[in-house]
């Protein structure tokens, strides 16, 4: 993809950004895990296809200093953790030459607080080599569990396959030791749901659950409000429900949306959440009836 009349291919510009957030990492002392994409270890990688963009975990504490010198050397913010995503873990950046990077400042699924997970993952970690520079890594283990907990937030055909390379197809020590981090982690609802045991029952279950096939984003809504930790949280969440997220039409778009693609934008979604509203009532009704 052409980045401001320079034609790098994509997995050129993924390793790059990777090296290049390392070297940005290491001059504000930030301590970041490299995950998925490039640094993938190859036992878990032989399916996947190439990444898109370059994904950090950073420890919580130090999110701030990363970004802030990321912005100063030219990267810009594209979706901040609020816009980001469902659990709010990430923030999007951009630059010119090296594309994108996910900056996480936790990984959905853990039940344990974001600073013990990462100082868990961090105090078993590895390295490995991306662009020539060297990089931090989680185990082996902890990158098969971050990829199962990964696909759990959604049904493609390379999370399925990650599910079965990570965990179903791993021989018993490495399920051991995936499972034994899963616990440790509190992660064991998230897991369940990726893997297609029993999740038992959990405040955000339905939440994670508003991520299978045939789920509506009415649905997907409705279980984030649920599993809000307050009535503040759940007030935003519903104000966000009710318009359209322009980080993301941004990115769709290519650019910054003008009030005509915002109110265009607006109209779609509330046709589509009437639709949905519908399609829900319809289902009850058939449910009452039978």
């Amino acid at each position: 993809m052409p980045t401001d009349g320079v034609d790098i291919p994509l997995s050129v510009r993924v390793a790059v950004a990777h090296a290049v957030a390392q070297h940005l990492a290491d001059e504000v002392g930030a301590d970041v895990l490299h995950v998925k994409g490039p640094v993938l270890h190859p036992s878990l990688a032989v399916h996947r296809g190439g990444s898109t963009d370059a994904d950090v975990l950073v420890r919580p504490e130090h999110v701030a200093w990363l970004i802030d010198v990321m912005r100063r050397h030219g990267w810009a913010v594209v979706t901040d953790f609020r816009t980001g995503s469902v659990f709010e873990h990430a923030a999007t950046l951009r630059h010119r030459v090296y594309g994108y990077v996910d900056v996480h400042r936790h990984f959905p699924g853990f039940g344990v607080p974001p600073s013990v997970a990462f100082d868990r993952l961090w105090g078993d970690r590895g390295t490995t080599t991306v662009a020539d520079r060297e990089v931090p890594v989680p185990s082996i283990a902890a990158q098969a569990l971050l990829l199962v907990l990964h696909a759990g937030r959604g049904a493609e055909w390379e999370g399925q396959q990650d599910v079965r390379t990570a965990w179903h197809d791993a021989d018993p020590e490495a399920r051991a030791a995936v499972a034994a981090l899963r616990d440790e982690l509190d992660a064991g609802m998230a897991f369940a749901v990726a893997v297609g045991d029993d999740p038992g029952d959990a405040p955000d279950l339905a939440l994670w659950q508003s991520f299978a096939p045939g789920a509506t984003r009415t649905e997907q809504w409705r279980a984030r409000i649920a599993a809000a930790p307050d009535r503040r949280s759940a007030l935003r969440i519903i104000l966000s429900a009710a318009l359209v997220n322009t980080d993301h039409l941004a990115m769709e778009l290519g650019r910054r949306p003008t009030p005509r693609d915002v109110l265009q934008a607006q109209a779609g979604r509330v046709r589509r959440a009437t639709s949905e509203l519908r399609q829900v009532a319809a289902a009850r009704v058939r449910r009452r009836r039978g």
